[in-house]
């Protein structure tokens, strides 16, 4: 075999690795003649061979690579998709999400935060954050999310956030590695434009995520993005449905219960009053001839008949006192209290801020109720000697607070039948989507707190 010659060897390399470096290889070429003779042509295929690999291997090698991460950037998404469409379970969603974004962009903690009507942030789902496992945390942040620094630019303008070392942010306290360096990315949440959420991904050590792996998981962040809002709406729903069917539930419930008193009112108290009246007519008519018993009779049954009348009235003002109707929540609760005042020597002081018209009957009907029941325990258990009753309405909520001096009660010691009447409160102020809450303890008084939202005229009747 003929060895090739220089000359040849210059004019191939001159093909696949460019003039500029054939060039330079002349200039190493044009030697003295003492060491020309050293160089040979195997020399110089040895010397040139890592620049023909420069040339024309390592770039082929890169764009191999390139193409492959490209196709499997490709299928991660088309995984994803696919795979997120095939749920509307928020939480399931979710950690599809956080599977997804692992594996283009390896990370040790994330977390997804909703922002409530209230703008606050809520700890929705976590991945092996604080020793969460795949878990659902639903933990409400203490503050909104304004007081966490990157929370806030990630959400305020509305586009990711990468800090490299999240520990040395300013007022930064990671709830699932505190006090260690770590790697942050923040990616909001949005559809038609909207922050709705945030979802945060981090590694203890700082600058881990390329920005290839932070692209990547932006896009599979922006592609769940629907995907979760549709599932939030979807729970919400379920939820109204069956918050719907509960209050159903409910209303039959407490109507049933009222039947139920009424009935035993009428028959155990006023039925057998009746009864009794019959009987002693009755006995009369043996005794038509002595005028002076039958007027002491008459007299007696006078009595009787008159005190069921009254209480035939307390049951009808119970059902619904016509001054509910005529004169609105306000007035009628003034006039029960003055009533309970005069009839149990209890001081009570009332005062009604705020309302400057008629309430919805529903809201008006069912606040008075409340009090109703509120007032019935003050008489039967508490033994107060003072009472003061609050009505405002204020801002965005209408307020009912109700406190006596009473004996109190701890909450393990409650009676059946004051269980059964705070059980009714809490239930009414459910039915028109409030918040009831009571705070007693021995030998201190019980207090009765009642918030329903306002405008209140949007409320169902």
């Amino acid at each position: 075999m003929v060895a090739p010659t220089k000359k040849l060897i210059t004019v191939l390399f001159f093909v696949f690795i460019g003039e500029a470096a054939v060039m330079a290889l002349i200039n190493v070429l044009n030697l003295p003649p003492a060491l020309e003779a050293f160089v040979d042509a195997s020399a110089l295929i040895m010397i040139t061979l890592p620049i023909l690999y420069i040339q024309l291997v390592k770039p082929l090698i890169q764009q191999n690579r390139a193409t492959e991460e490209a196709r499997q950037t490709t299928q991660l998404m088309l995984d994803a998709g696919t795979e997120l469409s095939q749920s509307l379970e928020l939480d399931e969603v979710i950690q599809v999400l956080f599977r997804h974004v692992n594996r283009g962009m390896p990370f040790e903690c994330a977390a997804v935060y909703l922002i409530n009507s209230s703008s606050e942030l809520i700890s929705r789902a976590a991945w092996r954050c604080g020793g969460v496992d795949n878990g659902n945390d639903q933990s409400e942040i203490e503050s909104d999310y304004q007081d966490i620094p990157l929370f806030l630019k990630t959400i305020s303008e509305g586009k990711s956030i990468t800090v490299p070392d999240a520990a040395h942010e300013e007022g930064w306290v990671a709830p699932w590695a505190p006090g260690k360096a770590q790697s942050w990315v923040g990616i909001p949440l949005i559809t038609g434009g909207k922050v709705f959420g945030l979802s945060v991904f981090n590694h203890p050590l700082p600058n881990v995520f390329s920005r290839g792996e932070i692209e990547l998981a932006e896009g599979l962040v922006g592609e769940a993005a629907a995907a979760i809002q549709n599932a939030r709406l979807f729970e919400e729903v379920n939820l109204s449905n069956e918050r719907i069917k509960y209050l159903t539930h409910k209303t039959v419930e407490i109507q049933e219960r009222e039947r139920r008193i009424l009935a035993k009112d009428l028959y155990d108290d006023v039925g057998q009053e009746i009864v009794s009246v019959l009987l002693q007519l009755r006995l009369l008519e043996d005794k038509i001839n002595q005028p002076e018993v039958i007027n002491s009779q008459v007299t007696c049954l006078d009595q009787e008949l008159s005190s069921i009348l009254d209480k035939l009235h307390t049951m009808a003002f119970n059902l619904r006192p016509a001054s509910l109707d005529h004169l609105g929540l306000v007035e009628a609760v003034r006039q029960d209290l003055d009533k309970l005042s005069e009839e149990n020597n209890l001081q009570i002081n009332f005062e009604s801020t705020g309302i400057t018209e008629r309430l919805p009957e529903r809201i008006e009907t069912i606040l008075y109720r409340i009090i109703q029941e509120a007032l019935t325990n003050v008489v039967k258990h508490a033994r107060a000697t003072r009472l003061d009753v609050y009505l405002k309405q204020q801002d965005n909520e209408l307020m009912l607070i109700m406190e006596d001096n009473g004996v109190g009660f701890e909450h393990k010691t409650i009676t059946s039948e004051m269980s059964f009447g705070i059980s009714g409160m809490q239930e009414r102020t459910e039915m028109i989507a409030g918040k009831f809450s009571i705070e007693s303890s021995q030998g201190n008084g019980t207090a009765i707190f009642v918030t329903v939202p306002n405008p209140i005229q949007h409320l169902p009747v």
